[in-house]
């Protein structure tokens, strides 16, 4: 009969004993540094499963982050380092990998982590802000403000609004002058992540006319010694255009001050048109 108690016992024990401890985070994961500001802040160990272990469980998060030199930790990053699925309070202002430690402990003492890395496509701007004074039907090229950041390669643009432009999904368009407005950018990265400025605005010329001709010489007055002079005692705003020989738009120099270096800016003769308000001024330069 002794023999039959340790048998059943010891087939018994596996029922009552409790499984191992395990963990799982989930997947390495990308958030938008626009989410901080711009929607809910992204959370940690939303895809967290536990399994095994006795509940209820304990859960501690643990990093260590470099930022500018600066040692900082997960409560610097997280509002509660102590629960299943924290909330990010702050991010860190680059696109690296950053690793999150996740301990779990249950209700006999038990023990076991897991890691997870994070990083944020975070996008800088080195803005390039223009500003024109046109008339309607006037051209102008509308440029990628060198955004800096996220995670490349970008996959898309988008510019905004698409009046008048040639290609409103490509980073660089040309767009046909037909109101005024400001022109803004929008930049997808290759995980969706996007960010939008503004690069451009448009004021239409009060005249509400066509620009007139001033004054045109082949014989090209306005140069000396390769350089570009002119006169603008009311300081309006003034465009400088380069055309080849052939009516090809080669430059476009906006805004300009009161002279333009042609020796060390072409290598071909060309033709000019200096716009000083509503005024246009054309000539002919050959190298000298």
């Amino acid at each position: 009969m002794k023999n039959i108690y340790l048998l059943l016992a010891f087939f018994l024990i596996p029922v009552f004993s409790f499984a191992e401890l395990q963990i799982k985070i989930g997947n390495d994961t990308t958030f938008c540094g626009s989410s901080f500001w711009e929607e809910e802040a992204p959370q940690l160990g939303t895809n967290l499963t536990v399994t095994g272990g006795a509940s209820p469980y304990k859960y501690t998060w643990s990093a260590e982050i470099n930022v500018h030199g600066n040692k900082y930790y997960a409560d610097h990053f997280l509002d509660d380092t102590t629960i299943s699925a924290p909330t990010f309070k702050n991010h860190w202002n680059n696109q690296n990998w950053e690793s999150f430690t996740l301990t779990v402990t249950d209700a006999e003492n038990n023990t076991t982590t897991d890691v997870i890395k994070i990083r944020i496509s975070w996008f800088k701007y080195f803005l390039i802000w223009c500003e024109y004074d046109k008339n309607i039907g006037d051209e102008i090229t509308l440029r990628n403000i060198n955004i800096d950041g996220g995670i490349k390669p970008y996959r898309s643009y988008a510019w905004s609004p698409i009046d008048g432009l040639l290609t409103p999904n490509e980073e660089t368009t040309v767009c046909k002058i037909m109101r005024e407005a400001v022109y803004s950018l929008t930049v997808e990265d290759s995980v969706g992540c996007k960010t939008t400025d503004d690069v451009c605005k448009v004021n239409i010329l009060s005249s509400g006319g066509t620009i007139e001709t001033e004054y045109v010489n082949n014989n090209i007055p306005f140069i000396k010694d390769g350089v570009l002079f002119w006169k603008n005692t009311d300081k309006l705003p003034v465009i400088i255009n380069l055309y080849s020989l052939n009516g090809v738009k080669i430059k476009e120099v906006y805004p300009a001050t009161n002279e333009y270096v042609l020796k060390t800016n072409v290598s071909v003769p060309i033709l000019y048109e200096i716009i000083i308000g509503n005024k246009r001024y054309v000539g002919k330069y050959i190298l000298n």
